[in-house]
């Protein structure tokens, strides 16, 4: 799982890349996992991956040979 934004570890392309993933989940169907309040899947999707509700891994760079 990634680390939450405050972690200072976050890269900004990152954020963009699991929030809009996760906007299309929620727009899909998915359950929010937190009250959404009203908002958007885009905005309720923000705020999950802030909150470190969102899983998240990076894959190694493949290397040339």
């Amino acid at each position: 799982m990634g680390p939450p934004v405050d972690d200072g570890l976050y890269n900004p392309f990152c954020l963009v890349v699991v929030t809009a993933q996760r906007a299309r989940q929620l727009k899909d169907g998915a359950r929010p996992r937190l009250d959404p309040g009203g908002h958007k899947p885009l905005r309720v999707a923000l705020l999950e991956v802030r909150a470190g509700l969102v899983s998240w891994e990076t894959l190694a760079e493949p290397t040339l040979t």
